[in-house]
């Protein structure tokens, strides 16, 4: 990548070429950045069967070492890069700077939330980069340690965490610091950046984090995509929709008092409506997180390759209908909180709304079902029943009601 500033290339520190491309265990940094799961915030031991959800192992495998050949070129050694207008230096007690990544379309974006500590043989606690990425130490700090962890998830390899080693050699200003452009610890941060913007979204949409109390265990380059008990496993790091749909999961677990379904699933198919409302609510969390509402074609890009695109406004008439299907469910979610009115879709609710009228402790039986979902939603918005009936029907719902004891 050209730069019209100088690049300084860092070395890692205590490394080998094997490590360059490959996660590192930077000590009390690496797992969690210190702040365990407990017995007490456990979830519910369940786990997904997403094999239809993700493309082929092979297809994985040629992507990926396209990702890696940039980084191969640069030289084994290297990892980081600082980039700055000028060297800024000082004999301030402090060293600040900005922690950045490349995204999959090879944008610099700031990374958000990375657990960062002083690794010079003191303790200094572990803290964590601002939305802006920056980060700031003492001048005599030594090296600073970057992982990719902080209370609601950690992202660990083949070879432990993801976790990047910069060496501080005084005060100032260190520019903008980046994993290498298409190193494994620069296509981790992908997940990572996706687990921001899932935070930044439900916020922004007015959703709190309070029921988020576990840290979600994530690995990649995992064996498949699934989410198992706390843990998710991820295959391809750039496929932002897999990956928020495995997120959905998770997220889902936490947050909803609601019945996974087990067992093999077709996106196209008919099967249980357990199974199609846990897949079908998890797609829908991933289109929240990366899907513009207003959106007049919302869908997902690598979900599903022989069906790719996925569309969420208009599912294809040869897909199973009703609520036995993962892809009507989703899109039935999806009409009741876009902006986008198509057809009979003339509701938007507000997230917060659907949120918590799904949210543990609402003193429902667990959702099952979508029928069951539908039925409070109802409830929580009774001046808009009429559309909702409306959303409903045209996602191919034989629901006729929104009255019923739960």
């Amino acid at each position: 990548m050209r730069h019209s500033s100088w690049i300084l290339l860092l070395t890692l520190f205590a490394t080998t070429s094997a490590c360059a491309l490959a996660p590192v265990v930077s000590g009390s940094a690496a797992g969690g950045a210190g702040l365990p799961t407990t017995a007490a915030n456990a979830v519910s031991m369940v786990q997904t069967d997403d094999r239809d959800i993700a493309p082929p192992a092979a297809n994985r495998a040629q992507v990926g070492a396209a990702l890696q050949t940039e980084g191969q070129k640069v030289g084994d050694m290297l990892e980081f890069r600082l980039v700055a207008k000028q060297a800024v230096r000082s004999r301030g007690d402090r060293a600040t700077g900005k922690l950045h990544a490349f995204d999959p379309k090879g944008v610099v974006k700031p990374l958000a939330r990375v657990s960062y500590d002083v690794q010079n043989g003191g303790a200094s606690g572990t803290k964590l980069t601002g939305a802006d990425g920056s980060f700031d130490v003492p001048a005599d700090a030594g090296k600073i340690v970057f992982t990719l962890a902080n209370n609601h998830w950690s992202l660990t390899g083949k070879s432990g965490s993801y976790a990047w080693t910069l060496p501080i050699t005084g005060g100032g200003d260190l520019g903008v610091v980046t994993p290498e452009k298409g190193s494994a610890n620069g296509q981790a941060a992908w997940i990572h950046m996706l687990f921001v913007q899932a935070e930044n979204k439900l916020q922004g949409y007015g959703v709190g984090l309070d029921w988020w109390k576990t840290s979600i265990r994530t690995t990649w380059p995992g064996s498949g995509d699934y989410y198992q008990g706390n843990s998710l496993n991820l295959t391809g790091a750039h496929q932002w929709d897999v990956n928020g749909h495995e997120l959905g999961h998770a997220l889902s677990d936490q947050a909803f008092n609601m019945r996974f379904g087990g067992g093999q699933h077709y996106i196209d198919r008919c099967y249980d409506p357990t199974i199609a409302w846990s897949e079908g609510v998890a797609s829908f969390i991933s289109a929240v997180i990366s899907i513009d509402p207003a959106d007049d074609d919302a869908k997902f890009e690598f979900m599903v390759p022989r069906r790719a695109p996925l569309r969420y406004e208009t599912v294809p008439a040869d897909v199973c209908e009703g609520q036995e299907n993962e892809w009507r469910v989703g899109a039935a979610c999806w009409d009741l909180f876009d902006t986008h009115g198509d057809g009979k879709d003339t509701v938007a609710l507000p997230l917060p709304t659907i949120w918590k009228a799904w949210s543990k402790g609402n003193g429902a039986k667990a959702i099952g079902s979508l029928n069951d979902a539908y039925l409070l939603i109802g409830k929580a918005a009774p001046a808009q029943a009429d559309a909702i009936k409306q959303v409903m029907a045209q996602n191919t719902m034989p629901f006729t009601v929104l009255a019923g004891k739960r």
